[in-house]
């Protein structure tokens, strides 16, 4: 997983629908929310950014980093992803309501890709929106992530001694929850099941082969000596595809966790290539 979480909400409501309520847990494994640090990125031209989820410290950073021309530019994309939100959730977070028209189309800016989006922002900038997706043939739908950060933020768990807390750890607390609720969890099974959660790959439409497992980075844990007070963030841009590297304090040193999406493979449990 990430080492910075987003959306927490969606946790909370995951645990509400089991009957319980995420705060207690957290509370019960002396665990609480805190803002994660910005993201440094780092692009091909030398230029290294640090770039706070608030929009207005963000246009500063722009600002700063790139000049006037960039900036607006960034800020008319930025404010462009007002609308783009407000088509979202009715498809995907509040709802499944099918895109059947053009206008749902272009509101979800399924008529472009991260590529188009990039090339209108002729800065390095646009490396960061092409990186958002399996490549810049994506759409650009999932540039709806930066808007959803400046909304609400980018979070960690902090545990009981101040230091940033496994993001998987919230993974244990809902399987904790399922066990106490009488769900089993099995990885196979001979007989009936209730619930199968495995991602499976839809079949062949008519038009030929369907969705493709989604590209998968290569994932990499190291330990290192030295310490820190929170966690790290670099998203190197200067290859073709980004690399991330988190770094958490832990109790032996500094845990780097990569996700290298240089090399990928496909993976169904990263979703379905859009």
């Amino acid at each position: 997983m990430p080492q910075v979480t987003r959306l927490p909400a969606t946790w909370r409501d995951l645990f509400k629908k089991s009957g319980g309520h995420l705060q207690a847990e957290l509370n019960r494994a002396g665990l609480e929310w805190a803002e994660a640090p910005a993201a440094e990125h780092l692009f091909p031209d030398g230029t290294a950014v640090t770039l706070p989820t608030e929009r207005g410290a963000q246009t500063r950073a722009v600002q700063h980093a790139f000049g006037a021309t960039a900036t607006g530019r960034w800020r008319e994309f930025t404010d462009s992803l007002d609308g783009l939100w407000k088509a979202y959730p009715r498809h995907a977070l509040e709802g499944v309501a099918p895109v059947t028209t053009r206008a749902q189309r272009r509101a979800l800016w399924l008529d472009r890709t991260l590529g188009d989006v990039a090339a209108d922002l002729s800065s390095p900038l646009g490396h960061l929106v092409s990186g958002l997706g399996d490549s810049p043939r994506s759409p650009a739908l999932l540039a709806v992530g930066i808007h959803a950060d400046q909304l609400f933020g980018r979070w960690q768990l902090m545990g009981a001694n101040g230091l940033p807390q496994r993001p998987s750890v919230l993974v244990d607390l809902l399987a904790a929850r399922l066990r106490e609720r009488g769900v089993t969890i099995v990885d196979h099974a001979s007989g009936r099941v209730d619930v199968d959660c495995r991602v499976a790959l839809p079949e062949r439409t008519w038009r030929g082969r369907g969705p493709a497992p989604a590209a998968a980075p290569a994932v990499t844990h190291a330990l290192t000596d030295g310490t820190r007070t929170g966690v790290g963030e670099t998203i190197d841009h200067t290859g073709d595809r980004p690399v991330t590297t988190w770094l958490r304090p832990v109790a032996d040193g500094v845990l780097v966790t990569t996700h290298n999406h240089l090399h990928p493979t496909p993976d169904l449990r990263w979703g379905l290539d859009a």
